[in-house]
């Protein structure tokens, strides 16, 4: 005589999280009025010319890019 009359269950499905596609690459924010090629999104480190920008006593704000989101 078993001590439990259970019968055995199937295992739970895990569960399974949607999945985030990312929007692409983010949105320039900073350009180096100098060098056009040099952006910035404003993630992570700041680059060298963002840094010796702000060094120099120039304002970050004078860095945007028209049209870009705060």
């Amino acid at each position: 005589m078993p001590l439990f009359d259970v019968a055995p269950q199937p295992a739970p499905q895990p569960l399974r999280l949607p999945v985030v596609i990312s929007g692409g690459r983010p949105e320039v924010r900073y350009r180096n009025p100098s060098d056009p090629a040099q952006a910035w999104t404003g993630r992570g480190k700041p680059p060298r010319w963002v840094t010796e920008w702000i060094e120099g006593g120039k304002s970050l704000d004078a860095l945007c890019v028209a049209g870009a989101r705060p």
